[in-house]
C-alpha cells in the first residue's frame, strides 16, 4: 500500500502471524496471564470449548483513546491461508474499548489537529496513513459509520470545524444528517458552536484512493469542502425533479428536518434564498412550510446523553489501586472504601455492587451497571494514575497505607 517507515512508527503498526496460538502461546504460557483476561480483553475466543488468537495474520492498528492509551485493536487481512475471512475485523466491545467513542489516529495527530483548529473525518485507518502521507495531517478515523455524541464532545475541545470525507452515497448522506442533528444538539445543551462541513470525492474513490492517484486531489476536496446544509441540499436536488410539484414536495420533504436545526437566522435565510431559487418558489412558502410542521426530535435528543463525571484527582490512585486489586480481595476491600464519602460521583454505587457480588469478575460486575456507571468504571481504569502503574498489583501492605492516607484526607 505504499505506507513509509515513518508512518509506520508514527502509529505503531505491527502484524500478527497465520498460527492460531501465536499472541496465547506468548501471554499465557510465557508471561502466565489468565485465559479469562485474554478473552474479557478481546484478544482471543473461545468457542466449543476450544481458544484461539482473535488476529491471525493480519497487519494490525492499535486503537488509542485520545490520551494514547491502547485499548483495541484493527485488523487487516493479509494473503494467505486465511484470506477467506473477513477483510477488517476489531476489537469486540470491552470495559475499556467503546467504538463511538474512538477516533483512530487522533492521539498521534492532535498538534496537527489543533494547530488547523478542524479535523477531516474519514472511514478507515489506510485513508488516515494515505492523508498524513500526503500531508494533510488533520485527519482521523471513525470505528463505524456514524459521528457520535461522543466523538463531538471529544473534537469540539480542540477544534471549531469537522469535515465529514464520508462515502457519497445514500448511507453517507445518512451519516451528514445524523452529524448535524448530533452537533445541533450538543449546541443546544450550551456547548461551544462546532461547524459542519463536507468534503465531496469522486464517484467510487475513498481518501486513499485519491492520494495514489494525486495527493494534491485529496487537499484540494478538503479545501472545497461546503456546509453540510449546501451538501444536503445539493443531493437533494440530484435526487429528485425540481421542475414538477410532486418533486418539489419530495425535496421539501427530505430538507425541513435539516434546515429546521439551522438556529442563525441570517445563515436560514440564506439557504432559504437558494433553495427558493432552485425550485422557483417564492421564499415565503418554503418559511411557511419550515414553521407549519411540529419540530422533529433530532437523532442526538433521542439519545440519553451519559457524561461520566471527572474522576477526583486526589481519588485517582485508590480508585486505580482498587480496581487493580486480585479478584479475591475485591469485595472486602470494596466494603472498606464503602466508610468513605467520595467525591467522584457514581463511586458509592460500584463499590456496593461489588460488594454485593464477591465471585463476580469486574467484567462481569461492568455488565451489571447502569451505562453512566459503567462510564465512571472505565475512568478508574484509563486514569492517569493507572496508566502511570499499568501491571503494578498493589501489596496487602501498600494497601493498608492508602486507606491511612484516604482516613487523614
Amino acid at each position: 500500500r505504499g505506507i513509509a517507515k515513518d508512518t509506520i512508527g508514527q502509529f505503531s503498526l505491527g502484524a500478527s502471524t497465520p498460527a492460531w496460538d501465536g499472541l496465547i502461546a506468548y501471554l499465557h504460557e510465557k508471561k502466565k496471564i489468565d485465559l479469562k483476561l485474554l478473552e474479557q480483553a478481546g484478544l482471543v475466543i473461545t468457542n466449543r470449548g476450544r481458544t484461539y488468537d482473535r488476529f491471525r495474520n493480519r497487519v494490525i492498528f492499535p486503537l488509542t483513546t485520545h490520551r494514547g492509551q491502547v485499548v483495541g485493536f484493527s485488523g487487516r487481512s493479509l494473503p494467505g491461508d486465511d484470506d477467506h475471512g473477513a477483510k477488517y475485523i476489531n476489537s469486540p466491545e470491552t470495559m475499556v474499548y467503546h467504538k463511538s467513542e474512538l477516533l483512530f489516529g487522533f492521539s498521534q495527530l492532535h498538534s496537527e489537529i489543533r494547530k488547523a483548529n478542524a479535523v477531516v473525518i474519514v472511514e478507515g485507518e489506510f485513508d488516515v496513513l494515505a492523508s498524513v502521507q500526503a500531508h494533510q495531517n488533520n485527519v482521523s478515523a471513525i470505528k463505524g459509520s456514524a459521528l457520535t455524541k461522543d466523538h463531538v464532545r471529544l473534537l469540539r475541545r480542540s477544534v471549531k470545524q469537522v469535515i465529514l470525507a464520508l462515502d457519497t452515497d445514500a448511507a453517507g448522506r445518512e451519516a451528514t444528517k445524523k452529524a448535524i442533528a448530533v452537533i445541533s444538539q450538543d449546541q443546544a445543551d450550551g456547548a461551544p458552536p462546532l461547524e459542519l462541513r463536507v468534503a465531496t470525492l469522486p464517484q467510487g474513490n475513498d481518501p486513499a484512493d485519491l492520494v495514489e492517484k494525486d495527493p494534491g486531489l485529496w487537499r484540494t476536496a478538503i479545501k472545497q469542502s461546503a456546509t453540510a446544509y449546501d451538501f444536503l441540499i445539493t443531493t437533494a436536488l440530484s435526487q429528485h425533479d425540481s421542475s414538477s410539484p410532486s418533486g418539489k414536495r419530495d425535496i421539501m420533504e427530505d430538507l425541513i428536518p435539516i434546515l429546521r436545526q439551522v438556529s442563525h437566522a441570517v445563515e436560514r435565510e440564506h439557504y432559504v434564498q437558494r433553495l427558493s431559487k432552485a425550485l422557483g418558489v417564492s421564499q415565503a412558502s418554503i418559511v411557511s412550510d419550515l414553521n407549519k410542521q411540529g419540530p422533529k426530535k433530532s437523532v442526538a435528543a433521542k439519545e440519553k446523553q451519559q457524561v461520566a463525571p471527572e474522576l477526583h484527582p486526589q481519588e485517582a490512585r485508590i480508585l486505580s489501586a482498587f480496581i487493580h486489586s486480585p479478584q479475591e480481595l475485591l469485595a472486602e476491600r470494596a466494603e472498606q472504601l464503602l466508610q468513605f464519602t467520595w467525591q467522584t460521583a457514581g463511586t458509592p454505587e460500584i463499590l456496593q455492587m461489588i460488594k454485593e457480588h464477591p465471585n463476580e469478575s469486574v467484567a462481569a460486575i461492568d455488565r451489571l451497571l447502569a451505562s453512566d456507571l459503567q462510564a465512571v468504571l472505565t475512568q478508574w481504569y484509563l486514569s492517569d494514575e493507572v496508566n502511570k502503574n499499568s501491571g503494578l498489583e498493589v501489596s496487602k501492605r501498600d494497601w493498608s497505607q492508602l486507606i491511612a492516607r484516604l482516613k487523614k484526607q
